[in-house]
């Protein structure tokens, strides 16, 4: 078994026993019904975790980080100084500059993703399936470690599962978006914004997903269309 399918089997355990409440739906796609995670409510109900907001550096180079064992020192930012806290166990800390009053849409995508990778390092550690430190913490640049990458991996599959991305392109008759290295149709973009939206993820994230899923394919630029609808 490789790491995604590794991957989509926890993903879809999960899933499998999250409770309806937590499973927000949004428009229909050509009569299917499809969902977004609440992923505050999945976190802080269904999962048992403490969820905190702390300035977790000076430069914003650490985004979240999660506490495994009480009494470890987390240094936090306010005012222009540092000091520690000792945050008790099971706890997810998230930097209050990924979330602002009043965000919708994609525009919460990054402060939701990684709340619910931070939830993943607890949900991996309890399984056994990671080894984890005192604190584990994502980094601005992303994924430096395999830990990360597993956890970035499975907070990715619960944003935007499988089923939920096939539900949504039943339009396309599961035909692949097609981007050409540096040109994207404009049909093609709004129809990404569009799910972006609806699942409120990045459409970085999102493109990841899809061609992680094989719904979205690269070609050549010299490939691209010259039809005048698909002119930029």
């Amino acid at each position: 078994m490789n790491e995604r399918e590794f991957i989509l089997r926890i993903g879809e355990d999960l899933l499998r026993h999250c409770p309806d409440r937590y499973q927000v739906p949004v428009r229909k796609h050509e009569g299917r019904d499809t969902f977004r995670l609440d992923v505050e409510g999945y976190v802080t109900d269904c999962l048992k975790l403490q969820r905190r907001e702390l300035r977790l550096s000076s430069d914003g180079s650490i985004l979240g980080a999660a506490v495994f064992r009480p009494l470890t020192p987390v240094t936090v930012y306010e005012n222009g100084s540092s000091r520690q806290i000792f945050p008790s166990s099971d706890v997810v800390i998230t930097d209050p500059a990924l979330q602002t009053r009043g965000m919708r849409g994609s525009e919460c995508g990054r402060y939701r993703f990684t709340l619910l990778q931070m939830a993943m390092y607890q949900v991996l550690g309890k399984a056994g399936l990671i080894t984890p430190k005192d604190m584990m913490v994502r980094h601005a640049t992303g994924p430096d470690s395999g830990e990360e990458r597993l956890a970035a991996s499975l907070a990715a599959t619960l944003l935007m599962p499988d089923s939920v991305l096939l539900a949504m392109t039943r339009s396309r008759d599961y035909a692949p978006f097609v981007f050409y290295e540096d040109r994207i149709p404009p049909e093609t973009e709004r129809e990404i914004q569009r799910i972006a939206w609806d699942l409120q993820v990045s459409e970085r994230a999102l493109r990841r997903r899809l061609r992680e899923t094989g719904l979205l394919e690269s070609r050549s630029r010299w490939e691209y269309p010259e039809s005048s609808r698909y002119n930029i």
